[in-house]
């Protein structure tokens, strides 16, 4: 096998003791299959359970099945990376195919991404709908929202200097201006009690 000279320029020539026959592609490409079957075969599982019980399709169904398609992204793009030599030792493979390698698992990362961004929040919406509470409170979920709107305008705030602030008006101005605001706020809260 000839070796490609800008890979072993990239990564200096390969050790004595490799064998760069070596190829994991097949058992990678077994393990992602198998676990988008156990995926798949969950999710169909998941809503013969759901129907069965008579229950209707929610966002936690809608999540779930997007969260699957991400899975299946991931699988194909898993299987695409094996054909460029994912799974192979570096030196067995040209510099244009670990290019393409690197490409694919940027993409890879975005896809994985959103399949797990959608599985928690199908997780989460499927806890509302089991934890379901028959009067919710309208004012209390306002106060969490207010909550952690005042908490990450206080987290992103840049800390200025007294100095540097005292030059510029409009520092100034703006700390008065979030110091007025949360005074406002807690003005509220304890009229309420």
């Amino acid at each position: 096998m000839a070796l490609d000279q800008a890979v072993i320029a990239v990564f200096g020539p390969p050790p004595a003791n490799v064998n760069l026959d070596d190829s994991q592609v097949a058992q990678d490409n077994a393990a992602v299959i198998s676990l988008l079957a156990i995926a798949t075969v969950t999710v169909i599982l998941r809503f013969i359970a759901r129907f069965s019980m008579k229950q209707p399709f929610k966002t936690d169904d809608c999540l779930i099945i997007v969260s699957l398609l991400f899975v299946c992204a991931t699988t194909g793009l898993s299987i695409a990376g094996g054909t460029f030599g994912a799974g192979k030792h570096v030196w067995s493979i040209t510099l244009p195919g670990l290019t393409n390698i690197f490409k694919i698992l940027l993409t890879y990362t975005f896809a994985y991404a959103g399949a797990c961004a959608a599985c928690k929040a199908s997780i989460l919406f499927f806890y509302r709908r089991v934890f379901v509470i028959a009067q919710q409170d309208p004012q209390g979920l306002d106060e969490i929202g207010l909550t952690s709107q005042v908490t990450s305008s206080l987290q992103t705030q840049k800390p200025h200097s007294i100095e540097s602030a005292s030059h510029d008006n409009v520092h100034v101005q703006s700390i008065v201006l979030q110091s007025d605001f949360l005074q406002s706020v807690f003005n509220r809260e304890a009229s309420r009690r």
